[in-house]
């Protein structure tokens, strides 16, 4: 592991009424196996390691599309049939077996980081904070369970249902879901299921307001309002900051 950290406080206008501080924090870091000894690799469900590739890169089928209608299906010795997912024949050997799949992306964060601003105008303080991170792919289980559902009373993502593949919607996006199973667990680990995790998160916001009373008990009161996890920006379907792995 290589990388650099960085932590930076400016304190940017201080006066008598008016106050603004920040705070910023980086973290680089480049993660690679240098060696694994006599073997080749070391597969564990959707994670490989091999010599040369970041620890535990997400290894899976990568899709290329999806068979259409006028396709010319000569091309494959597997059951396949519009609306179902077309996968890269890595092997040329006109079946998708486990020989296909490929590395698709690495679970380290190339980019970690937080800013946080802090405002102060005689009684009033706003504070807010973002986050985020980049360059690191997620395996999303929703996703995948959309793909490939254990249960079909399951809750599953719309988006994909209400755009799926119909003759009269040729889309290479997503398949017809008629047969899902059909495609078993190569829909499952995919280019479509182990997503691109990077984000930037308004993870906390608070406003308070300081009173300065005359009483004898309380002579000090602070009213305040705060939110967390406001809102993220990503193409992650959910929030990529959530393990979807977790407890249901």
């Amino acid at each position: 592991n290589t990388g650099w950290e960085f932590t930076l406080t400016t304190h940017n206008i201080s006066t008598r009424k008016f106050s603004w501080d920040t705070d910023l924090n980086l973290t680089t870091i480049k993660n690679k196996v240098l060696d694994i000894g006599n073997i080749e690799n070391i597969i564990s469900g959707n994670n490989i390691i091999m010599k040369g590739e970041t620890l535990r890169s997400f290894y899976g089928y990568e899709v290329i599309g999806t068979w259409q209608l006028n396709d010319d299906y000569t091309t494959t010795l597997d059951d396949m049939a519009p609306g179902d997912y077309k996968f890269r024949d890595v092997n040329g050997d006109k079946m998708i077996t486990a020989e296909d799949r490929v590395i698709l992306g690495n679970s380290f964060p190339k980019l970690t980081f937080g800013i946080t601003n802090s405002f102060s105008y005689k009684n009033l303080h706003i504070s807010f904070v973002f986050d985020g991170v980049s360059g690191v792919k997620k395996y999303n289980d929703n996703v995948a369970e959309t793909f490939n559902p254990i249960n079909f009373r399951r809750n599953k993502i719309a988006e994909p249902f209400l755009n799926r593949w119909t003759p009269d919607n040729p889309t290479n996006k997503y398949t017809s879901f008629v047969r899902p199973k059909i495609l078993g667990d190569k829909a499952a680990t995919s280019s479509y299921t182990i997503m691109d995790a990077s984000y930037i998160k308004m993870s906390s916001f608070q406003v308070a307001f300081d009173f300065i009373t005359r009483g004898r008990i309380v002579k000090s009161a602070t009213v305040y309002v705060s939110g967390q996890n406001l809102f993220v920006l990503s193409d992650f379907i959910g929030d990529p900051s959530v393990d979807t792995s977790s407890n249901n």
